[in-house]
């Protein structure tokens, strides 16, 4: 079950062990993606997360997370969508689309 937060403009979601934060800016929304690995063996991960403003402006990233080790943990960052999709929405909704892992 999911779980929401919200620390000043940033939005927090978390989903079992994946936890993902947007920050919006002037270029758009940064998002660091943090997965914690609670298994015995090292993991690779391949998130998909979208960030939107629930009328038209959405932007999708893809992180790819690899190796991450036994019970610990790693983050990967990156830019999610730009003013080519219109203003960078304040309150930034997030979904987290998709969680392979291997």
């Amino acid at each position: 079950m999911p779980s929401f937060s919200q620390d000043g403009t940033t939005r927090i979601p978390r989903y079992g062990d994946v936890e993902v934060k947007a920050t919006p800016k002037e270029n758009g929304a940064v998002t660091p993606v943090t997965v914690h690995n609670d298994t015995d063996e090292s993991a690779h991960y391949d998130i998909v997360v979208s960030i939107g403003n629930d009328i038209d402006w959405v932007a999708t990233g893809t992180f790819r997370i690899y190796g991450v080790p036994a019970h610990g943990s790693k983050s990967e960052a990156e830019n999610v969508g730009g003013t080519h999709l219109g203003p960078i929405p304040q309150r930034p909704k997030i979904s987290i689309d998709r969680i392979p892992t291997y």
